[in-house]
């Protein structure tokens, strides 16, 4: 009778513990055992759709991440003038790689007129506008384009 006794006191604490756990209970008034394990089952499944949805994100950030770490060269041209967007993974040595863009355009003999750097989650992008005056000026800009895609 005692092993009894002493057993539901253990049930009781634990469901007040449980019950102490539940937000949506307010903790004055006296819930029963079932509402209490109805609570904590809808309250399990809540917190498993929020892990649910969080690992979504995550994968999500580390798909953009994966997919942000090569470089691109996006370009937009029009007569002797032509705009450059480098992109590339944002390391320890972005100020090398903005500092080697600019020496292609140097190589090239382009004037550069406007030049920014942006950095945003991971990735820097280097815009510079340019004036491209040697001979052929559309073969130019490829061959800048070209080099600004190497390493």
């Amino acid at each position: 009778m005692s092993k009894e006794r002493e057993r539901r006191g253990h049930m009781a604490r634990m469901y007040s513990i449980l019950h102490s756990f539940l937000p949506n209970l307010s903790s004055d008034n006296q819930a029963s055992r079932e509402k209490i394990v109805a609570e904590t089952i809808h309250l399990i499944k809540r917190l498993e759709d929020s892990k649910s949805r969080l690992e979504k994100a995550k994968a999500g950030l580390a798909a953009k991440s994966v997919a942000s770490s090569s470089s691109s060269v996006a370009l937009s041209a029009s007569d002797d003038v032509a705009v450059f967007h480098v992109k590339r993974p944002h390391n320890d040595r972005t100020t090398l790689t903005t500092a080697r863009i600019l020496e292609v355009f140097d190589e090239h003999s382009a004037d550069v007129l406007a030049a920014s750097v942006v950095v945003d989650e991971g990735t820097v992008t280097v815009s510079v506008t340019a004036a491209v005056v040697s001979g052929d000026r559309s073969q130019a800009v490829e061959r800048i384009k070209r080099d600004l895609l190497l390493p």
